[in-house]
């Protein structure tokens, strides 16, 4: 006898996923199988439950379904295991349920889901101390850093100071949350976010290092050259078991000016030791921590598309400057028009070219030049998203000797000066948005336009004297 009535359970949508796993936990269940779709998806648990002095085993089934957009629970169904069920799980035919046994079970599931409803509810918020990973090019981080409930320090140990390679971040964070695996899934998110600010606020691309194993070099006794597979992935020593007190593991950190605006004033310069961020990086972020959901929402997509420019950067520059034109469009407010015909949106380079100056109105006086930029910026995203098209130069032969400046090198500076350039139309909106201020550096005059130069020198070798 299978009860088909079906039971909705309360849980509110933020405790889903720890709902769903104190079920297997509290069922004793020994296997679960769950079918994920986008508007359901069914949770099927494998328990026993013991009649006589006999374990019996059934299939509790709950199901997720969004409901007006909100994802509800129900209790769909216990009942006895199927024929293909039996094979999986490799159990002897059970025996037959009496309707008797049926409601048995039903109320038995129904008062244990009941109690992890009110469990969850009720239970004690825990703070936690956690520690992640970032990870940058560039040179070491020469202190530590404070804002927004973070602690962003160098590791306890810096090998190869004075190699310009992959360098890591400790981010430091205490974390509130229902346990210990609701707090390491909301760091996780938190370091993801973390990392997207970064990039944004600190001028530099910071990510997780992924999850994998990579293959590499090393010299063998012999001095010959090995491979070996190794897992990616960056350790700290320190031993550090709680939020630490500022000053204790390093110094403050140093930082430096830099015209968010002039993608030259960003580059690592021969007197620099370390890595010093820009002066108003930590405020930026607690600039963010101010903005109302909806204001960080948007402005975390915006961050989302410039970090992918920075992830294709590498395999295309026609792509990085693609994606650094919908960072700028993902801020757009204004409601465009579509082609009758087409479909497509009618006025979207106009739109934009009007956010940059109103959201940096220092740049009226340059308009021409940022009409420039904006329509060469625009070609490129036109060609490569609608045609497929790829304009920087990524298909073409290389030449010991170019006697004018390839395709390659001119739009990577052009990717350069379009990245500073969202880069501040990024901060001019948030800090707008926020504070209800213009930011400060957004009524200056645009950098003075430098032209794109690449020096080359020749040095011939053994050549005799006249």
């Amino acid at each position: 006898m299978v009860r088909k009535l079906e039971r909705e359970l309360p849980v509110p949508k933020e405790m889903l996923r720890e709902f769903l796993d104190e079920v297997g936990r509290a069922l004793g269940s020994v296997r679960v199988k769950t079918r994920f779709g986008k508007e359901l998806s069914e949770h099927l648990y494998l328990v026993e439950f013991r009649a006589d002095g006999t374990l019996v085993p059934a299939i509790v089934q709950l199901q997720v379904r969004r409901i007006k957009g909100t994802p509800s629970v129900f209790l769909k169904e216990v009942r006895p295991l199927t024929e293909e069920e039996i094979a999986e799980s490799d159990l002897e035919q059970p025996p037959t349920w009496s309707r008797e046994f049926g409601r048995a079970a039903w109320l038995q599931v129904v008062t244990s889901l009941d109690g992890i409803v009110t469990s969850i509810g009720s239970a004690a918020l825990v703070a936690s101390f956690l520690r992640g990973m970032l990870a940058y090019d560039g040179l070491w981080l020469g202190g530590e850093y404070w804002a927004a409930g973070w602690r962003i320090g160098p590791p306890s140990q810096t090998p190869d100071p004075n190699l310009v390679s992959e360098k890591v971040l400790v981010c430091d964070r205490m974390v509130t949350g229902r346990g210990a695996l609701d707090n390491i899934l909301r760091f996780q998110s938190d370091l993801d976010r973390l990392a997207l600010l970064l990039t944004v606020f600190w001028c530099n691309h910071f990510y997780r290092i992924p999850a994998m194993h990579r293959w590499v070099l090393e010299p063998s006794d012999t001095g010959e050259l090995t491979s070996r597979l190794a897992q990616l992935g960056f350790v700290d020593t320190s031993r550090v078991s709680a939020m630490p007190i500022p000053g204790t593991l390093s110094a403050p950190g140093a930082t430096r000016q830099v015209d968010r605006l002039d993608c030259h004033s960003w580059a690592i310069t021969s007197r620099m030791r370390v890595f010093e961020p820009p002066a108003d990086g930590m405020e930026l972020l607690d600039v963010f921590e101010r903005a109302d959901e909806s204001t960080k929402l948007r402005f975390l997509e915006a961050a989302t598309a410039y970090d992918t420019s920075y992830w294709v950067a590498s395999h295309t520059v026609t792509g990085a400057l693609a994606y650094l034109v919908v960072a700028a469009e993902s801020l757009l407010d204004v409601k465009l028009e579509k082609c009758t015909q087409c479909g497509q949106v009618r006025g979207m380079t106009s739109a934009v070219r009007k956010l940059f100056l109103d959201e940096l109105p220092g740049l009226q006086d340059g308009s021409g030049q940022v009409d420039a930029f904006v329509r060469a910026a625009y070609g490129v995203r036109s060609q490569h998203f609608h045609a497929a098209r790829l304009v920087a130069g990524e298909l073409e032969r290389g030449y010991p000797v170019d006697t004018l400046m390839p395709e390659r090198l001119e739009k990577s500076t052009q990717l350069d000066s379009l990245r500073a350039l969202v880069n501040g139309l990024l901060v001019a909106w948030l800090v707008r948005k926020v504070t209800g201020e213009p930011w400060p550096r957004s009524l200056q005059p645009a950098p003075s336009p430098r032209p794109s130069q690449f020096y080359q020198v020749n040095v011939p070798i053994g050549r005799q004297p006249l």
